[in-house]
C-alpha cells in the first residue's frame, strides 16, 4: 500500500523488484518509481544494499552496495552449494574473503539474503564470528518452507509464495534437498487482481515438482473479475507447464490428499491464503484414521 514511503531508514536491504501490487500501484512504472523513492530516503548509503543480480534494480544501478553471484556486484558470492536442508557460500567484500558462510535455509535466493545481511552487519560493525553463530541458529521465519509436520514417512511443509517468482526458487530450493522422492505442490492463486496481473507468467514455473493441484482462488475480500475465474486461472497456468498439473476443489483436497500421498512422499502448499491450513488438516485427519483403526 505504498507505506514503505513513511520511512527514512538508516540502512535497507533490496531484494528485488517485481510485478505485484499493482491493485495500488497501477503499473510497473509506479511502483519502480516508489522503490527508487524508498531507496533515496535511506540515509546511509554504505548501509543500503541492493541485489545485483535483479534487472529491473541493475538497470537504474541506485547508490549502495550491490550483493549477488555477478561478477560486478560490490559484495560477491561464489561457491555455493546446498547439502539437504542447508546452503554454503563465500562472500568477497569489501576486500575481505570470507568462506564457508552457512545457513540451515535452503535455495539460491536464501544465499543473496543471507549475504546481504552478512554486508549489512559487518558494515555496522558486527563481528565475522558474531555473524555466524547467528547464522548457524537462524530457523527462518513463519511461512517460509516452514516443515509442518510428518505422517508415515509423509513430510507436509508450507511456503508463503504465491508469486511466479518466489514459487519456482522454492520448489526449486525443495528439489535439492530431498533429492528424488516425489514432490507434491499445492498452489492457491491469491487475490482476482493479483491472479489476474500473474496470468501468462507461470511458464515453467512447476518444473522442479512431481504432481501440481491447484485450488480455487483465496479472494483475500476481492470482488470477481471478469475472465479471472479459477478454471481460467487454472488452463492458463496448466498450459505453460509440462508438470501434471490437475484442479481441485479447495473443501475437496484433504480427503483427496488422504487416499493420495505414500510415504517419502514430500508435500508444499503454496500460498497467501488459507491453504496454510491444508498441513494441520491433513496430519488431524490422519491422526483421526489411525484412532477409528
Amino acid at each position: 500500500d505504498g507505506s514503505f514511503l513513511k520511512y527514512a531508514p538508516f540502512g535497507a536491504i533490496v531484494t528485488n523488484i517485481d510485478s505485484d501490487h499493482l491493485d495500488h500501484f497501477v503499473s510497473d512504472k509506479a511502483l519502480h518509481a516508489a522503490f527508487f523513492k524508498f531507496i533515496d530516503n535511506v540515509t546511509s548509503t554504505s548501509c543500503l544494499f541492493w541485489c545485483g543480480d535483479d534487472p529491473h534494480l541493475k538497470q537504474h544501478f541506485p547508490v549502495g552496495v550491490s550483493y549477488g553471484f555477478g561478477e560486478d556486484c560490490q559484495l560477491k558470492i561464489s561457491n555455493y552449494s546446498q547439502d539437504g536442508w542447508q546452503i554454503s557460500f563465500d562472500v568477497d567484500f569489501d576486500g575481505g574473503h570470507y568462506e564457508k558462510i552457512k545457513l540451515p535455509l535452503i535455495g539460491r535466493h536464501q544465499a543473496l539474503n543471507g549475504a546481504a545481511v552478512f554486508g549489512l552487519a559487518f558494515s555496522l560493525g558486527v563481528h565475522e564470528e558474531l555473524i555466524r553463530e547467528a547464522f548457524s541458529t537462524f530457523a527462518g521465519v513463519k511461512r517460509r518452507c516452514e516443515f509442518k509436520g510428518e505422517h508415515l514417512g509423509i513430510r507436509l511443509y508450507d511456503d508463503y509464495a504465491h508469486h511466479p517468482v518466489e514459487i519456482k526458487t522454492t520448489l526449486e530450493g525443495i528439489r535439492s534437498a530431498i533429492g528424488d522422492a516425489r514432490l507434491i505442490a499445492i498452489y492457491q492463486p491469491h487475490r482476482f487482481t493479483r491472479a489476474r496481473d500473474c496470468m501468462g507468467t507461470f511458464e515453467s514455473v512447476f518444473d522442479s515438482a512431481d504432481e501440481v493441484f491447484i485450488v480455487n482462488i483465496y479472494s483475500a475480500g476481492e470482488s470477481p473479475i471478469k475472465g479471472v475465474t479459477d478454471m481460467e486461472v487454472f488452463e492458463d497456468i496448466a498450459s505453460m507447464n509440462s508438470t501434471p498439473i490437475q484442479f481441485i476443489q479447495n473443501s475437496k483436497l484433504v480427503e483427496f490428499l488422504v487416499n493420495y500421498l505414500y510415504p517419502q512422499d514430500v508435500l508444499v502448499t503454496l500460498g497467501a491464503g488459507d491453504v496454510t491450513y491444508v498441513s494441520k488438516n491433513l496430519l488431524n485427519r490422519f491422526e483421526s484414521s489411525i484412532e477409528k483403526k
